[in-house]
């Protein structure tokens, strides 16, 4: 019997060579099953889609830019196979036939079978949220044909949005969770597993729902074991998550900032301008710089409450409860007032961004000292006949130091305020369009980055071969 047993702890061990002492101790010995414990959950079919969620969902699977996928959505729209995708509803209202839908949905090849699942089943109210939209309904398809072929982004979206619409219909899912607690003289341990006893709601939304199981062996109280095999695992505190554009829209909307259409240009725009880096949301020296600006001089600029004060009275305009004039009236009142102190102080608030903006181009181009001479800088440097980029000594010029190392040749670079355990170099953060890792300027040469240098091949030769496969096309 193989299990993954973990450490059931009363306190934090927060001392190494405690743990390391434990896990001797445990090293080799006998444990029982103390007690089993099992419990059942049920899980609703998720709510219909809105603009918000569907932007969300798609860069979860699909990795979509959410104003990628509001275009894909609004050609889908134009082609009369969903209806308007910016609302901000979870409820698919009473005027919608859901049985013409699914009736229409039943003549797809890939729907054919869920559909008519569905119609069989009687059971045609779906699954309804909180949010409303007195404008329109939330997103479903319309079960109409598609005119041409579609695009493969454009199916995958499509194939997202009925797949949703369907799973509205389904049963709750039912899953059973297990916990073993296993005990070794005064020590406890214990094993969790999970295991879907119902799909319901699920099955219809493959292959876009997560179950995570992981069963158990077949256990029972009383049971002996031996522990083979003790690895005591040093872990840290983990920091709150980074923002992506899911994240971000979800955040968007949970504070009432910006509409439903312009959500995605928001999370668009603030990497666009340099105020972010990469998917992450990672604060740029630019972004840190106009925050500090602003907050210091024009806080007003930086509220949330007055942006979303604006939406709110837009929002009532355009559903008739507000009036037009005198909401223009206002907001035209209290900008002025923050416009005319930001032109009060434009030379002040102009210096201090051009010196954050210095910093920012600053940070990009300069690693740290050169640790051959000790007196330059180690700038990013892109050389004149290649195109290729590397670091050089600031002193080159000089022609007092001709130190220079080699760079990945794409993605973000900037340095950490640390040394590399391996070379004692500095280390340096890469942030690419797939991961960000870490790594030494030392790092072709370094005894401890073979796992880069084999990585950085791997890409290579993928991105060979794909370049060579569109070659031969």
């Amino acid at each position: 019997m193989l299990l993954q047993l973990r450490r059931r702890r009363a306190k934090r061990i927060d001392i190494k060579k405690e743990a390391d002492a434990i896990g001797t101790e445990l090293q080799g010995k006998q444990a029982h099953v103390a007690s089993i414990e099992k419990k059942k959950s049920t899980q609703k079919p998720p709510v219909p889609f809105n603009l918000s969620s569907l932007q969300a969902e798609s860069y979860r699977h699909f990795g979509f830019k959410p104003s990628r996928t509001l275009v894909l959505a609004q050609k889908l729209y134009l082609d009369a196979l969903i209806s308007y995708p910016r609302t901000s509803s979870q409820k698919i209202s009473a005027s919608v036939d859901v049985k013409e839908i699914l009736h229409g949905l039943s003549g797809f090849k890939q729907y054919g079978a869920l559909a008519k699942r569905v119609l069989d089943s009687g059971m045609l109210t779906p699954v309804q949220g909180i949010k409303d939209d007195p404008a329109h309904p939330a997103i479903h398809p319309t079960g109409a044909k598609p005119p041409q072929r579609f695009t493969p982004s454009e199916k995958k979206v499509f194939d997202l949005i009925v797949r949703r619409f369907i799973a509205l219909f389904g049963e709750p899912s039912i899953k059973e969770s297990r916990r073993a607690d296993v005990r070794c003289d005064t020590h406890l341990l214990h094993v969790r597993g999970l295991r879907v006893l119902k799909q319901g709601w699920m099955e219809f939304y493959q292959p876009y729902a997560t179950t995570n199981e992981k069963e158990l062996p077949p256990i029972e109280k009383g049971d002996l074991m031996q522990l083979a095999s003790v690895h005591v695992t040093d872990k840290q505190t983990s920091p709150l998550p980074r923002y992506n554009p899911s994240s971000l829209l979800k955040a968007l909307e949970r504070e009432n900032l910006g509409t439903k259409a312009t959500r995605s240009r928001i999370a668009d725009s603030v990497r666009s301008r340099g105020y972010v880096l990469n998917d992450r949301f990672e604060l740029s020296t630019l972004g840190y710089a106009l925050f500090e600006t602003l907050e210091q001089y024009v806080p007003e600029m930086l509220s949330a409450e007055l942006t979303r004060q604006l939406e709110k009275q837009m929002e009532g305009i355009q559903e008739g409860g507000t009036d037009r004039e005198q909401v223009l009236v206002d907001a035209k009142r209290e900008l002025l007032k923050i416009l005319e102190r930001f032109r009060v102080m434009e030379t002040a608030i102009g210096n201090t961004l051009v010196g954050g903006l210095q910093r920012y181009w600053k940070e990009k181009q300069e690693i740290g000292p050169c640790p051959t001479c000790n007196v330059g800088t180690m700038n990013i440097v892109s050389s004149s006949k290649t195109g290729k980029r590397f670091l050089g000594c600031s002193n080159y010029k000089e022609g007092r130091c001709e130190q220079t190392y080699p760079l990945p040749q794409s993605g973000e670079i900037s340095p950490l305020d640390k040394m590399c355990p391996y070379c004692g170099y500095q280390m340096i953060k890469i942030i690419s369009r797939r991961r960000v890792w870490e790594t030494c300027v030392n790092w072709a040469k370094c005894p401890g980055r073979r796992d880069d240098l084999e990585e950085l091949g791997k890409r290579r030769k993928s991105y060979a071969r794909r370049k060579m496969g569109g070659e031969s096309k």
